[in-house]
């Protein structure tokens, strides 16, 4: 028998009114306007079809569209009016088209002489990730990320899923995979998928997130149905690109970075985590979602009975081998193996055999791989424009990108765009067929450029990107654009430092070398610059955390480049030269290291989690730490364990070890936290640390 209340209600969720419930046989419900009236009919039990079959016809004489409902469930009712209003059917159908746009947009950057493919060759390609689930049980895996991340969206309960990745390591394309599940479902589940990069003017995510709605839902309610069908799971929402919308005070990893100012974009996801709520959203790594302040977040709703689950993915960089087949393996010279460039892997994916051989022979690929596209758009478009002054038109409109701090704009003011920064070029080549009007339309349609949404446009990826904007501040004779590389954004020039560090050692040292004389270069930038762009540190750094990235064949320290009070979270470094002689007080917190080596003999950093993938002796050697215990450890035990409570002392509280280590002296400190760690009294994952119950109960027994 289905409850006459709960069916009213959810008639009324759908602004429909309750125009006459006849109990135990039907109840009628009118929607539409006074031009468009509508009726639906509910059978509420057997026997009574003559009597609905009476009240259709009347309404259909009346001038209404009559529907009836046969669904015996109030779930089947609801299931029944979300298919209806949201036309799941047909708009899942269409989310096959966004796939091959968005596969369409990466092969393009493989379309060119020398390669045979086309958008149906795009094949995701599998990273290593780990996964985190409510911040203490992390694991590492090689394969499954998606059908990892499908296991989580069909857990009972609401689920927050954070993607997290470095600037084109596969956050998007991830995202896709995902989305382009839901394609052949006909009936109770529509996702909805926003693309923050191409929305960035909203002022406040409450706002963006509404007017995305009404961009992408045609249902007349407005956006108060949809929120809340996403909390009862009838819509995946999937939020790409989180980090579009910090500032950057925020993701430029600064220990200090003020968590108050993301918290309203968090507060709206998590006002949306009820029920069955499954959101999952996409960023670059931030020191925002490993911090206490994130935690605490978090704590504080589950205190106040919120309850949610938030499993974090991280992604590693992809492995040649899992993109070049067997044969191109083993013709690749040595220095190729360390390459991790997803654009660069995809070239040589999609090159023929001869092609191939020839490319892996050159000392330039990158270089190789740009100039073949540029070529190719000679002949595509019949453009008048040799290789070099495409790369200055491109270029000047990266440093215009950079300016505005945004990854894409509207087609007319890129064209307009093009025409204002490179009009001595368009003008040198226009002719009365081709005037400048119609080079700078043409320019739009480049190789390089892709469609960002219905009406924007921006660079192809990530890598195009930086490449250009790297291009840009090399080249000093664009001096109209200081201004804006000078007050470029932390996250568009770490896109630029990336793409520069796979490029030669000329090129790399002359964008190093620009780079701190045109941009406003941080701490962070700053050591990402040296040790990818020179291999080497050349400045000194201070109270900073760095995250996440791989280093190869890296100098570490010096006494021109002191390294003091800083922590390396969850990086891999290969092949690289500690001078622990100049490195003090520092802490390397789930970090891993292959063929390392150790200049100096004064060791004063401490090593969390860490492991020698080689099985060499290199953490052994210089993290030699007792942990007996002496006659003022328990004193000092006490004082470190009561850092992870509030100051109620009872409400506990994650510490993050590169924060904690600085209320004790060093030594002290690796020592007492080894013995805390090895009595099982706190646990740790990466830099985030955790006090167990036989923790608690040790603090309380012997607290003074």
């Amino acid at each position: 028998m289905i409850d006459k209340e709960k069916l009213i209600d959810l008639f009324t969720q759908y602004e429909y009114e309750t125009l006459y419930v006849k109990d135990g046989e039907y109840a009628v419900f009118s929607s539409g306007t006074s031009m468009y009236p509508a009726v639906e009919i509910v059978k509420l039990s057997e026997g009574c079809d003559s009597s609905i079959a009476n009240q259709k016809k009347d309404y259909s004489e009346a001038g209404y569209a009559v529907r009836i409902c046969e669904e015996n469930t109030i779930e089947d009712i609801e299931h029944y009016l979300f298919n209806w209003f949201f036309q799941v059917k047909e708009t899942n159908r269409r989310i096959s088209a966004k796939y091959e746009e968005y596969t369409r947009s990466i092969m393009q950057a493989y379309v060119f002489q020398g390669a045979n493919v086309d958008s149906s060759a795009y094949q995701y390609i599998n990273i290593p990730f780990s996964i985190e689930h409510n911040f203490i049980d992390r694991k590492e895996f090689n394969v499954g990320l998606l059908d990892r991340i499908r296991t989580d969206l069909k857990k009972d309960g609401p689920q927050l899923i954070i993607v997290e990745a470095g600037a084109g390591f596969g956050k998007t394309s991830t995202v896709y995979e995902i989305l382009k599940d839901y394609e052949t479902v006909e009936k109770n589940v529509r996702p909805f998928f926003m693309e923050l990069s191409k929305d960035r003017i909203a002022p406040t995510f409450h706002y963006l997130l509404n007017s995305q709605i009404d961009a992408n839902f045609k249902v007349r309610l407005g956006s108060d149905i949809v929120l809340h069908n996403i909390k009862r799971g009838y819509i995946p929402l999937i939020i790409d690109g989180f980090d579009e919308l910090l500032s950057r005070d925020l993701d430029n990893g600064e220990m200090d970075a003020k968590f108050s100012k993301v918290e309203t974009m968090l507060s709206t996801i998590a006002d949306l985590l009820y029920d069955q709520a499954k959101v999952i959203l996409t960023t670059r790594k931030t020191a925002i979602f490993a911090g206490e302040n994130f935690y605490e977040w978090y704590q504080q709703l589950s205190r106040h009975g919120h309850n949610f689950e938030i499993s974090r993915y991280q992604l590693g960089n992809p492995s040649i081998q899992d993109w070049l087949p067997k044969h191109k393996l083993n013709a690749l010279p040595q220095n190729f193996d360390k390459i991790s460039n997803p654009v660069l892997l995809g070239y040589l994916r999609y090159l023929d055999d001869n092609e191939f051989n020839s490319v892996v022979a050159s000392s330039t690929l990158t270089k190789h791989y740009l100039n073949s596209i540029l070529k190719r758009e000679i002949e595509r478009q019949d453009l008048p424009f040799n290789i070099q002054e495409q790369i200055v038109i491109l270029r000047r409109l990266a440093a215009y990108f950079a300016g505005f701090d945004s990854t894409a704009f509207c087609r007319s003011e890129i064209k307009e765009t093009i025409r204002e920064t490179s009009r001595e070029l368009l003008e040198s080549h226009a002719t009365a067929k081709k005037d400048v009007k119609s080079l700078s339309n043409t320019l739009t349609n480049h190789a390089f450029l892709d469609r960002k949404g219905d009406s924007n446009i921006g660079f192809l990826n990530d890598f195009i990107l930086g490449t250009f904007l790297m291009y840009a501040i090399i080249n000093e004779e664009d001096s109209f654009f200081d201004d804006f590389l000078r007050g470029a954004s932390f996250s568009i020039l770490e896109k630029s430092i990336l793409a520069a560090a796979v490029f030669d050692t000329e090129t790399k040292n002359l964008f190093w070398e620009q780079l701190f004389k045109r941009c406003s270069i941080n701490s962070i930038l700053g050591f990402w610059s040296d040790t990818l762009l020179k291999e080497r540190t050349i400045h000194s750094f201070s109270n900073i955390s760095f995250d996440g990235k791989n280093l190869y064949g890296v100098l570490i320290g010096s006494s021109e480049s002191p390294i003091n009070k800083c922590s390396f979270s969850n990086m891999v470094f290969t092949d690289c030269v500690f001078d622990f002689n100049h490195i003090i007080d520092c802490a390397f917190i789930n970090c891993k290291f292959k063929s390392c080596s150790k200049e100096g003999t004064n060791f004063k950093c401490g090593f969390y989690g860490c492991c020698d993938l080689d099985n060499s002796s290199f953490i052994d050697i210089i993290d030699q730490t007792s942990i007996e215990v002496e006659q003022n450890d328990e004193k000092t035990l006490i004082d470190l364990l009561k850092l992870y409570f509030q100051v109620d002392e009872r409400t506990q509280r994650m510490r993050m070890i590169s924060r904690i280590k600085d209320s004790f002296e060093p030594m002290s400190f690796k020592k007492i936290f080894a013995l805390a760690e090895s009595n099982g009294f706190i646990v740790t994952n990466g830099d985030k640390s955790f006090i167990t119950k036989k923790g608690r109960t040790y603090y309380n027994d012997n607290k003074l």
